[in-house]
């Protein structure tokens, strides 16, 4: 029986004349047998096996066969590429660096070392540094670039035991160095010129491999301040931090029993490699599936030990497609809660329609923190003054997507066997979504330190707000809004009070025919609290008064007539008595609410009113006729209603 293997081990007509190490035009640069090949191999005893190999090529155009053809096409440049392949993810990772000068190129000898556990960090001299993300956790993705400095003698790394990890011997000085990555470095990378893939891959590697969320936070923050040219990269590395710092903040404090369920969550939003430039080099990466791996690999039962666990039964595993997890899309939660939208009325729904466990004590939320400490307080109060509150709507959207997700994909393969999943999936989506709050609580701690004023008790809310400078304000609101928009492509919840403050930010900062468009559209809402400051406001000239009145007409009946009643104002008074007489000729009973005080000194007519005029005393004068109970009567509200419409206070 014969097999055909997709390496060749031997290639006919191969000339055996070329000096090892020369450049050789062969169709095939894979040659096992060819010393110039420099296999090597990373891997350890958790199962990450990673193959290594590097060679050059230069493409040739169809007028050419072969580069003896013409003298010059070495000196034009070759490129150098590396692969890696990742044999537990079933993948193979291509980077190439295209025109190096053929004398560089061919002194080059990358070296391999698994890093931290997760990484494969691949250094290539004088040229830049790889770090690929070969995590057994999730999809290899977010690989970083990052440059290295120059050398007067090019080093030849390879690793060595014994001395530590990461340890690496130099072939040339005998020196042995240790391979790490420098915070400084990675900080500095994220505030150059460099594209928003490997800033994400950055974000990535802080919050979940190092749970650096501090340093995460000052990037975001001053990224905010540098959004950079490229549109929507703000919004992009704050989902990243979102998703992140939630399967962190969750892995953290699940029990050991649990853990496994973590692979069925998201933990990033890059999924692709793009092009890097470091300097004058360009790095392109991309990214291969292989076929049928696990054929590559001995099963449990074809090994003479069939139960003796090492790593080989962990690549196993890891490579068995009825081990492929299934992992919960963001876009899933959005589309099941922007079906749900039309039933959140926050004047009619109660708090009590949040699903929430009666064993588990309630969602954290901010205020409830006895550790929270002035540094950590947002610039606005967190509470709702609503009936029920949009962020309970979403967080109970999310515990219920999360649980329905992990049941389906643990009742499936080899899940269905384990003991306990249903009380581990209630801890995952419980802790879940309250790592969701604590992470978008901190991006928005990190958008509003552009602010950079001390917050005390007494400068926050829409106080503060009132305290910002108009092009500070419009600044502050445009990366809110990119908060908000992320938050929502996400279906995370929002800190509470943030909606309000957004809406009266937004009021201050925005034209009113553009806040009005937002308005509209439900990017804004008008709660209560919100409406109230605003009506309430000192500001009575007649463009802002019918402002206030055109916000009065698109809010909710309930909220409407609470906000009437706060704005002491001649066309709040004129549309109170109006509504009030309009009740009681309809035949309803009034609403009980408190009899209207008269606030100044009804003085007597200097004039008769004209006869156009004269028509907004119609309801009254029907109001005398009609059978109305005088105890449902306000006389005072009637009365000065009309001698302020009759002294021309405002017209009808």
């Amino acid at each position: 029986m014969s097999l055909e293997l997709n390496i060749p081990l031997s290639l006919p007509q191969l000339g055996s004349g070329g000096a090892c190490g020369e450049y050789q035009d062969d169709p095939a640069p894979l040659r096992v047998h060819d010393c110039s090949l420099d296999l090597q191999v990373a891997g350890d005893a958790s199962g990450v096996l990673c193959i290594c190999h590097h060679y050059l090529y230069k493409p040739l155009d169809d007028s050419t066969t072969s580069l003896e053809d013409g003298g010059d096409l070495k000196e034009s440049g070759v490129n150098f590429a590396y692969s890696i392949t990742i044999l537990h993810h079933g993948c193979v990772a291509h980077s190439v660096v295209p025109d190096l000068p053929w004398a560089l190129a061919k002194s080059l000898r990358p070296s391999y070392t698994l890093y931290a556990d997760t990484y494969l960090l691949v250094n290539i001299p004088n040229l830049f540094t790889h770090l690929l993300d070969v995590s057994l956790s999730h999809e290899p993705c977010c690989h970083i670039v990052l440059p290295t400095e120059d050398c007067v003698t090019s080093p030849s790394l390879a690793p060595i035991l014994g001395w530590g990890p990461n340890a690496m011997v130099d072939l040339n000085t005998l020196d042995v160095v240790t391979m790490s990555v420098a915070e400084k470095d990675l900080v500095d990378m994220f505030k150059s010129s460099t594209p928003l893939e490997n800033k994400l891959s950055i974000m990535h590697y802080l919050v979940h491999h190092e749970g650096n969320l501090e340093l995460a936070e000052e990037l975001i923050s001053w990224m905010c301040v540098n959004p950079g040219p490229t549109l929507g990269a703000l919004r992009r590395m704050m989902q990243q931090y979102l998703l992140g710092a939630t399967h962190t903040v969750t892995k953290r404090s699940l029990p050991a029993s649990a853990l496994a369920l973590m692979t069925f969550l998201p933990v990033t939003m890059q999924h692709k490699l793009v092009e890097v430039k470091i300097g004058d080099i360009c790095v392109a990466a991309s990214q291969e599936k292989l076929w049928n791996v696990s054929v590559v690999v001995l099963g449990p039962r074809q090994r003479l030990s069939q139960f003796a666990e090492d790593m080989w039964t962990r690549l196993w595993v890891a490579l068995n497609p009825a081990n492929k997890t299934p992992v919960l899309k963001p876009e899933a939660v959005r589309a099941k809660l922007s079906a749900s939208k039309h039933c959140y009325q926050p004047e009619a729904l109660s708090r009590c329609s949040t699903p929430h466990s009666p064993t588990s004590a309630p969602f954290p939320t901010p205020l409830r923190r006895s550790s929270v400490t002035a540094a950590d307080c947002l610039p606005f109060f967190e509470v709702d003054e609503c009936t029920a509150s949009k962020q309970e709507h979403v967080v109970a959207a999310n515990l219920r997507e999360v649980s329905v997700h992990l049941m389906k994909a643990t009742n499936e393969g080899p899940w269905q066997n384990l003991s306990a999943i249903e009380s581990g999936v209630h801890c995952v989506a419980t802790r879940w979504v309250t790592a969701q709050l604590d992470a978008s609580r901190a991006v928005c701690r990190a958008v509003c330190n552009l602010t950079q004023a001390k917050l005390t008790h007494q400068q926050r809310g829409f106080t503060f707000v009132d305290e910002l400078e108009p092009p500070h304000a419009l600044v502050l609101f445009k990366t809110l809004e990119s908060y908000v928009l992320a938050c929502e492509l996400l279906a995370y919840p929002l800190p509470a009070g943030l909606a309000s403050f957004f809406t009266y930010l937004g009021y201050r900062a925005l034209p009113f025919c553009m806040f009005m468009q937002y308005v509209h559209r439900s990017v804004l809402e008008l709660h209560y609290d919100v409406l109230r400051t605003i009506v309430t406001s000192k500001d009575d000239d007649p463009t802002t008064v019918n402002h206030k009145l055109r916000l009065i007409q698109i809010a909710g009946e309930g909220r409407a007539r609470r906000a009437l009643a706060a704005w002491q104002h001649e066309a709040a008074l004129q549309l109170r008595a109006r509504d009030h007489a309009a009740t009681l000729l309809s035949g309803e009973r009034s609403r009980g609410r408190a009899r209207h005080r008269s606030a100044r000194d009804a003085g007597g007519m200097t004039a008769l009113p004209s006869g156009e005029r004269l028509s907004s005393l119609d309801s009254f004068l029907d109001l005398l006729t009609a059978k109305a109970s005088l105890n449902e009567l306000d006389f005072n509200l009637i009365i000065e209603a009309t001698l302020t419409s009759i002294q021309g206070g405002v017209e009808a």
